[in-house]
């Protein structure tokens, strides 16, 4: 009786582990609550070997849902992408592995590394396959700025698009500091050509880098003034001055008012040398650096 137990066990576990291995086709859902248009790509194994095939890019314009087979997979998870402008979903320490993918539509074998220089590393999130129909599995997923933290989710939500209704590129500009002391930064740019904001001051140490703006400056200008400390300045190019306080401050006006001002605004009394920063059309990041005082 025992001999006859443990065969049905046996049988039981290959007939699983059979099953497992076994392809089925399987629906995916994706929807988009973001603003913009995002693109989606997938990697699975179609075999019961480790190997894994990537597809992308589908595209699912902004607020709508797009639904469409995969064709035939192997397990019971994929591994999903999400790509739009500098959006990235998923996003921080979620990515659990990152694969190789062109800018155009392509279907081929998954790498995870030596991506050719038409290819960059996109991370991907390892999702489960629901059942589904007799013998189909279902994978729904949504996208959304909410996904995001914080500051992020906000910038997010006002990304605009582009003609092909991808997400713009938010702009980051980098300071590092190339001196021994430290360097305090402060950061304007306009949103509308019309009017212009002015925040400072941001404290660099010495020989380090920072983040000192993020956002989608008009025109893909940003102004920056830097010093070591109150009234004194770092020298920069005639690119020209712009006004600013001597404690921290946050000010905003018409931009005649703070750039190559002849009368700097009460809330940013004082115009110092600056910086101008101009991000080409598809450049998102650009870093600059505090210059040495003995120039």
């Amino acid at each position: 009786m025992l001999k006859h137990v443990l065969a049905l066990i046996a049988l039981i576990s290959t007939c699983a582990g059979a099953n497992a291995q076994a392809a089925r086709p399987v629906v995916m859902v994706a929807c988009n609550d973001a603003p913009f248009a995002i693109g989606i790509a997938v990697a699975y194994r179609n075999d019961p070997t480790p190997s894994r095939v990537a597809r992308g890019w589908f595209q699912v314009p902004a607020g709508e849902c797009l639904e469409g087979g995969l064709g035939e997979i192997v397990g019971n998870e994929i591994w999903i992408g999400a790509v739009s402008g500098e959006w990235r979903w998923p996003f921080g320490g979620q990515v659990d592995e990152s694969f190789c993918t062109p800018p155009d539509t392509f279907f081929g074998v998954a790498q995870t590394g030596n991506c050719s220089d038409s290819e960059r590393l996109v991370g991907f999130e390892r999702t489960a396959i629901s059942p589904f129909r007799s013998g189909w599995g279902r994978i729904d997923i949504r996208y959304a700025c909410e996904d995001f933290s914080d500051g992020d989710a906000i910038l997010c939500a006002q990304t605009a698009t582009g003609p092909d209704g991808l997400a713009e590129p938010v702009r980051t500009l980098e300071i590092c500091n190339t001196w021994f002391v430290e360097a305090e930064i402060a950061v304007g740019s306009s949103a509308d050509f019309v009017g212009f904001e002015m925040t400072g001051w941001i404290s660099i140490p010495p020989t380090l880098c920072q983040t000192v703006y993020r956002g989608f400056p008009a025109g893909g200008e940003v102004w920056f003034a830097a010093r070591r400390s109150i009234n004194h300045y770092f020298p920069h190019t005639d690119e020209g001055n712009i006004c600013v306080a001597e404690n921290d401050f946050a000010a905003s006006g018409p931009a005649g008012s703070f750039i190559n001002a002849g009368r700097c605004p009460a809330s940013a009394p004082l115009q110092v040398p600056a910086q101008r920063v101009r991000f080409g059309r598809s450049i998102s990041r650009f870093q600059d650096f505090v210059p040495r005082m003995d120039q």
